[in-house]
Parts: C-alpha cells; sequence; structure tokens
C-alpha cells in the first residue's frame, strides 16, 4: 500500500512517501478540478498498477482562475477543463473522423465505416460512466 500522510500521529508535518527512505519514484497524474468561483484544485496523484492499494493525501494545489489559464496545458499537461489533453487530442480525432464520414469526404469501405462507428464508441465512451455491478 502507498500512504501519504501530511501530518504525523502527534500534529507535527510528516513526510510524503516521496521522501520515506527507499522511495522508488513513480509515474503521477494530474488531476484538477475547476469550482464553480473560478478557483482550481490540482492534485498529483500516484498510478497504480491493478491489485495496487493507495490511500492518503495527495500534494494539492490551490490556483486562481488566472494562474490556471496560464499553467494548465504548459506544467499540468490538463486542458482547461482540467481532462489530460491526450485524451482531449483523441477527441477531437475522433470527432474529425465521424465528420469526415458524415460529409463524405471518406470512402465508404468497410474500414471507413468500421473507424467511424469506433470514433462513434470511444466518444459516447467518454459521456457515459461506466457502472460495475
Amino acid at each position: 500500500m502507498i500512504e501519504q500522510r501530511p501530518c504525523l500521529p502527534t500534529g507535527l508535518p510528516g513526510k510524503w512517501d516521496t521522501e520515506a527512505p527507499g522511495y522508488l519514484p513513480r509515474r503521477r497524474r494530474w488531476h484538477a478540478s475547476v469550482t464553480p468561483d473560478g478557483t482550481t484544485v490540482v492534485r498529483s496523484l500516484p498510478v497504480l498498477t491493478p491489485g495496487e492499494d493507495w490511500s492518503g493525501y495527495p500534494p494539492t494545489y490551490e490556483l486562481t482562475w488566472e494562474e490556471w489559464q496560464a499553467s494548465h496545458e504548459t506544467e499540468y499537461g490538463l486542458t482547461i477543463t482540467g481532462k489530460p489533453t491526450a485524451e482531449a487530442t483523441d477527441d477531437r480525432t475522433a470527432w474529425r473522423r465521424i465528420r469526415r464520414m458524415a460529409a463524405g469526404a471518406d470512402a465508404y469501405d468497410e474500414t471507413s465505416v468500421r473507424a467511424a462507428f469506433a470514433a462513434v464508441q470511444w466518444i459516447l465512451g467518454q459521456l457515459v460512466q461506466e457502472l460495475d455491478d
């Protein structure tokens, strides 16, 4: 289990897991949530492997709307809404593929129809939350 504690049981500041002896650097991913008042809360969470558990409090930054606009893409790799830029690029690619098929710009063959259908599945998958039974 990976654990980060913002303070010790005595109330004194504790160490992040990155400061612990024997720590191995791990890949982290930025997550952001934009509040209605314009404040943005940005967290750096570790990327977990299957079966790995994590409980704790990640390093958290509170940014003003102006700070978020200035650094969202360059420093955190997120879109203005808090979505990873790689996913946003995939979304734009999927929409372009669907528009080309709808406009008749792509050849109407099995390959292009399958590609357009996969693009629709991608977009719908982004809109619908997956539920586990």
